[in-house]
Formats: C-alpha cells, sequence, structure tokens
C-alpha cells in the first residue's frame, strides 16, 4: 500500500484500489482539493477513452519508447524509517558516494516537492486508463497483428504469392478485406533490406497496377495490416523500392499471385 495518498487517486478513479487502500482514500480525498481534482481528471480520461476506437501504432513507437526508458534516470526507493534509524539518517546516493545526515526536519513544502507533480500523476493516470478500461484503446509493444483472425473474416480474400525465379527466398500471405479498405501481409523467411530500401505491395489491376503498401521484414519475418485503396484488385504483386515508395515499380516483381 502507497504511504502517500495522493497517489490513489488515478486506480480510485479507474476502481482499481483493494478494499483497505479505497477506505483509507474515501476518509482522505473528500477533504482534499488536490486529490479531488485528481479524480474528477482522470474520470474524464476514463470516459474520452471508452469512445475511442482502436488504432495501431506506428512502427517506430516500440523502439522509441524502449529508448526513452534507457534513458531516463529512475527514482531511488526511499529508505524505511527503520533503515533511516539504522544509518543515523546518512545515504549511499550512489556507491562511494556518501551524504551526512540532515540536521534539520523535512518542511511540509519539502515534503510535497517529493510527491509527483500532477502532471505526473495524470500522465500515469492515463496509462493506467488505457490498460484497465478493458482494451478499448489497444496499443501492444510485443506482438504482431494476428493475421488469421483478419483472414477469417467473413469478407477476407487470401492469397498466397509465388516467387517468381526460382532463387528468390521467402514466403508471402496475403488477405484482403474490400468492406474494411484493409489487407494484412504474412511473410517469412525474406530477405531483409537497407534502410534505404523497402517491400512494396501492388494491386493487379484489368489496366495496370496501383500501389498498396509498404512493409519491412525484421530478420525476415513481418506481419502487419496496412489501410490500401476502394480497388477492384484481381491479383498482387510484390517489388523492392526506395524507402517512402514509388508511383509505379522500380524492380522487378519478385512475388505474385491472383485472386
Amino acid at each position: 500500500m502507497t504511504n502517500d495518498l495522493h497517489n490513489l487517486a488515478a486506480a480510485f478513479a479507474l476502481d482499481a484500489l483493494d478494499n483497505d487502500e479505497r477506505a483509507l482514500f474515501e476518509a482522505h480525498y473528500p477533504n482534499c482539493d488536490e486529490c479531488q481534482a485528481d479524480v474528477a481528471a482522470f474520470s474524464d480520461v476514463a470516459a474520452s477513452l471508452a469512445s475511442t476506437s482502436s488504432a495501431k501504432p506506428p512502427a517506430e513507437l516500440r523502439s522509441s519508447v524502449l529508448e526513452a526508458i534507457s534513458n531516463t534516470d529512475q527514482l531511488r526507493p526511499a529508505l524505511s524509517s527503520d533503515a533511516v534509524a539504522t544509518t543515523g539518517g546518512a545515504t549511499f546516493s550512489s556507491p562511494g558516494q556518501y551524504s551526512e545526515p540532515s540536521t534539520s526536519s523535512t518542511s511540509p513544502s519539502s515534503r510535497s516537492a517529493m510527491r509527483p507533480s500532477r502532471l505526473r500523476r495524470m500522465a500515469i493516470g492515463a496509462v493506467a486508463a488505457v490498460v484497465l478500461v478493458g482494451g478499448i484503446v489497444a496499443i501492444n509493444l510485443g506482438s504482431d497483428p494476428d493475421f488469421g483472425e483478419f483472414a477469417s473474416g467473413a469478407d477476407a480474400v487470401t492469397a498466397t504469392l509465388d516467387p517468381t525465379t526460382a532463387e528468390q527466398a521467402g514466403e508471402i500471405e496475403v488477405a484482403w478485406s474490400p468492406e474494411r479498405d484493409q489487407v494484412a501481409i504474412r511473410a517469412v523467411q525474406l530477405p531483409d533490406l537497407d534502410s534505404e530500401q523497402t517491400y512494396a505491395l501492388w494491386f493487379l489491376l484489368d489496366d495496370g497496377v496501383a500501389p498498396a503498401g509498404l512493409f519491412s521484414p525484421e530478420a525476415g519475418t513481418v506481419e502487419v495490416v496496412l489501410d490500401v485503396d476502394d480497388l477492384a484488385a484481381n491479383g498482387w504483386g510484390i517489388t523492392i523500392e526506395p524507402a517512402g515508395g514509388s508511383e509505379q515499380p522500380t524492380s522487378d516483381v519478385l512475388f505474385a499471385g491472383t485472386l
């Protein structure tokens, strides 16, 4: 249980406290203007998330979040009262560094400063709401889109794209939903490309081709859902294009398949 009742506002608004914490907070927050404001703000966040549709995060989100975590200093745990008594109030901020015990008591203003700022708590609450509201906004950094579920849709049209040469490595499946204007791609054993190139999926039309989307495998594997134009395709083709794509294919077709 947290020692700072102010930090329970987000969990209280999301009905995520245990019985003991709820009893303590309900006795505290009616007399605390700060907690009343926080509970109201967190409740608004949860309500707005409940009407938000699912969205696929950009491909670079996972790496940027992990990089930010690795570059952020972590807060050190506060010493318990027993530990402070044992050390006489002295602390070690890092190995080899020693701080003399403070001779003055902690003032109310410094205790307030040690609490997370309201902005920080609101950010934590917003993240908690994303998780606790029930997956209404699903940002999963560790898993790929479910190709099988997409392909099992009532209107989904699936195709296996065959390599155009015996030397071409890789296996590619495509599932197209004309109603949703989306296409799912699942590929394995594809050669990885450098940062200046990308794989391109093309609509095969009666009178030519049209770009459908771009994708890049990692370790030869990719599973992704792309938004596409509302076109009457009769097949698919895969080429390698410059990063950012092209209006027309600039290389030989590597994989192709008809519907």
